[in-house]
């Protein structure tokens, strides 16, 4: 049975100041991704029966940001596209990292939450699911790797026919407990989901907004995997910064086209040097 714990649901607030995101590391083996920058584009066709996935972080650390992400609708279900964010590497080179993805269903848009321990860095991309460093799938019985999941559904009905594009700006909150729009249990990520850009803005570490911050959907609780340290108030350029990224997931016989835009960064640290 799949080794699953649900993440509550919620309606909370983010954040992010507006900088430059460095260049991709490559562990995308499928060559599916296209990474400019802070951009990231997908025109791909699998050609398999299953599934074929590109993941792909980058090399600056943040603590949390924005994601336009736009899918080109080929067909009723063509596959996901991801956001990667809260990425950290163990001591045994396993990987910690979360996505918030969006996926066309039929003529319904879906969204979903899901974060990921321990799972194997040879595994990202390849084959159909995550494993564990001894390739065992998550969810299968003596898996070390395991997801926890938390599904907003569907959240609204698209146009039919393809070629129609839809747009969702998910959205980063590095929770501190004290600033505004940040008053989450500190150390925890809200990641909210909307159908436009909120147009927020920064005043130190507290977060305005300049449009509706109506929202598809949200979830709430999902732990940082580079927490800030007891006596530590705020995030900053050295704490609480973790990678971000990009994810998709073609289903079989399918094509996927879309896009990812990160527009808004909150706290960038310096380059990794490779």
């Amino acid at each position: 049975m799949k080794m699953v714990k649900k993440i509550l649901l919620g309606l909370a607030a983010t954040a992010a100041v507006v900088t430059f995101v460095s260049c991709a590391e490559k562990n995308d083996e499928n060559n599916m991704l296209d990474v400019k920058g802070d951009s990231c584009s997908i025109d791909y066709t699998n050609e398999t029966d299953g599934y074929s996935r590109g993941f792909q972080t980058l090399k600056t650390k943040h603590v949390d940001g924005i994601c336009k992400i736009t899918i080109n609708k080929n067909s009723a279900k063509d596959g996901v596209l991801g956001y990667i964010f809260n990425f950290t590497e163990n001591a045994d080179k396993t990987d910690n990292f979360t996505i918030a993805g969006v996926r066309i269903n039929g003529t319904k848009l879906e969204g979903y939450v899901s974060d990921y321990k321990n799972v194997g860095g040879e595994y990202l991309s390849k084959g159909s699911d995550f494993c564990d460093a001894a390739g065992i799938q998550v969810g299968e019985n003596n898996c070390e790797a395991t997801c926890s999941e938390s599904f907003s559904g569907i959240w609204k009905t698209l146009k039919t026919g393809v070629g129609n594009e839809v747009s969702v700006w998910v959205e980063l909150v590095a929770n501190d407990s004290t600033s505004v729009n940040r008053q989450g249990t500190k150390n925890t990520y809200t990641v909210n989901f909307y159908d436009h850009d909120p147009e927020r803005t920064l005043n130190s570490d507290s977060i305005v907004y300049n449009a509706s911050t109506t929202k598809l959907a949200s979830a709430t609780g999902i732990a940082l995997n580079n927490p800030l340290e007891e006596n530590v108030e705020h995030f900053s350029a050295t704490k609480g910064q973790s990678k971000f990224g990009f994810y998709a997931n073609v289903y079989g016989k399918q094509t996927l086209k879309g896009t990812w835009k990160i527009d808004s960064i909150y706290h960038e640290a310096e380059e990794i040097e490779e």
